[in-house]
């Protein structure tokens, strides 16, 4: 046995602490890294809730092929501690969470969300909600005990997961049975592009169950980063080639942990995140709702009382909605992803809405696709009920983290050539800076453009808004190469 301190870990294993988790390469998550990490947030339950009854914790997947055996290496380092390991098997990470903690239960789902199968991660949730900010600094102050002797206790056997998997997944279904009303999707063709989402078969039940007619489309037995930021130009083609061949009324998906939406109108394009994310807020009549601050200003066109925005990231999100709860009746929260979490109980004329303080890719689909029917619009008929501001992401990929605070540190000046070139490409005077997250240029003519690194990946994220898509495309493709160079 050796005594790990978790901040010394980090530094030699290079597998950072990021929200919520970890996410690294496969070849980094080492047996020992993801032995250690769980140990680590095992001793930080312990710490955070002393007078908590810790006797098990739940897990699941997604369906990445290195999931399976990562799972394997969490189970061994719980049941070490003398836990139960209570494995749901392949869910998605909101049914788990709305599981666990309907039971008061810790747990931890081994995803890598939307990046690429060489990737993975783990995503730890405490028995009251996901880490906040604050937990990180008492997380790796920990220390583990760790049995070099690991190797030698791994097997390749799966426990029998299916009964726990049916109930996570029926607990999650019943949220949405009894609240929308029955059938109300009848009569409307809805593709689901199943790809690898852990989610897929559900998102499929709950639009039969509602009645509509469904096509599955692009399921598929490998791994395929679906990134609801930054549409891959394939997705973009398919969704029209599938619209037009089966004649849709929509084209619903989620990524890899089924967290995320995405949803296309009936002529084959994707809304973007942060535009579902107002829609929903809209028909769940939500007084208070948080978002950061890279979201699609739109929103304030809205007839919303209060708007927060954060800096990216769960975390900020849930924080500023918990403060929002305090004075408002119905708050919720959207990421510009199209995750969305719910803040508030919200009644409708079935049943209730309860609480569910995490992404969500599952609300924001049934939820607009009811809008659209309210309001007798086609999915593409929608945009004409809020002001017209577009946005745009992408990322760079494999961009190192040292280049990128290089950069911020280049936009954070007065003066400098690079916010001269971009000047140039917005064709307008930067007006203002914004330094919540990143660095968030405003210009005179309302255009935006958002630099900033991924938390949690070696990525640059670009952000851009403007009054059309092909405007804030072409301004976000322009930045883009000047950022590359």
């Amino acid at each position: 046995m050796s005594k790990i301190l978790l901040k010394d870990f980090v530094n030699e294993c290079n597998v950072r602490f990021g929200t919520s988790g970890v996410r690294a390469k496969v070849e980094e998550l080492t047996d020992k890294v993801v032995f250690v990490y769980t140990l680590g947030f095992i001793q930080f339950l312990k710490t955070k809730f002393p007078d908590y009854d810790l006797n098990s914790i739940m897990i699941a997947g997604d369906l990445r092929p290195s999931t399976p055996h990562i799972k394997q290496i969490v189970r061994l380092a719980i049941e070490s501690q003398g836990l139960v390991c209570k494995d749901a098997g392949f869910v998605p990470t909101p049914a788990l969470t709305n599981y666990a903690l309907k039971n008061n239960l810790p747990s931890i789902m081994i995803t890598g969300s939307h990046i690429p199968a060489d990737r993975n991660g783990l995503k730890f949730i405490r028995p009251d909600g996901e880490l906040m900010k604050e937990d990180e600094e008492i997380f790796l102050s920990e220390e583990v005990e760790y049995d070099e002797k690991i190797e030698t206790k791994i097997n390749s056997n799966e426990s029998d997961s299916n009964e726990l998997q049916s109930q996570v997944i029926d607990e999650f279904k019943l949220r949405y049975t009894s609240f929308f009303d029955n059938d109300y999707l009848k009569g409307k063709k809805i593709g689901v592009y199943g790809h690898s989402a852990v989610g897929r078969d559900v998102l499929v039940d709950l639009l039969t169950e509602f009645g509509a007619e469904v096509t599955k489309l692009g399921f598929s037995n490998t791994f395929i980063p679906v990134d609801t930021e930054a549409i891959r130009k394939e997705d973009e083609e398919l969704a029209k080639k599938w619209t037009s061949e089966f004649g849709l009324d929509a084209i619903v998906t989620t990524d890899g942990d089924s967290d995320r939406p995405m949803i296309a109108d009936e002529k084959g394009y994707w809304f973007k995140g942060d535009v579902l994310g107002i829609f929903v807020a809209i028909d769940l009549g939500l007084e208070a709702l948080a978002t950061p601050i890279s979201s699609n200003t739109g929103i304030l066109g809205t007839e919303i009382l209060a708007i927060m925005f954060t800096k990216i990231g769960s975390p900020y999100v849930i924080k500023a909605m918990r403060k929002l709860s305090k004075e408002y009746i119905c708050v919720g929260a959207y990421e510009a992803n199209g995750g969305f979490l719910l803040g508030s109980e919200i009644k409708g004329k079935n049943g209730s809405l309860s609480i569910l303080e995490t992404r969500d890719a599952y609300l924001p689909l049934l939820s607009i696709l009811k809008f659209s029917i309210d309001k007798n619009l086609k999915m593409s008929e929608l945009y004409s009920l809020i002001p017209s501001r577009v946005t745009y992401s992408s990322k760079i990929d494999n961009f190192p983290l040292e280049k990128s605070k290089l950069i911020l540190e280049e936009l954070k000046k007065d003066k400098s050539k690079l916010k001269d070139d971009i000047s140039s490409v917005v064709d307008s005077i930067i007006k203002k800076v914004n330094l919540l997250d990143g660095v968030r240029l405003i210009f005179e003519n309302e255009d935006v453009v958002h630099i900033r690194p991924s938390g949690n990946a070696p990525e640059l994220r670009i952000y851009t808004e403007s009054v059309s898509l092909s405007a804030a495309k072409e301004i976000n493709m322009q930045v883009s190469k000047l950022l590359e160079k």
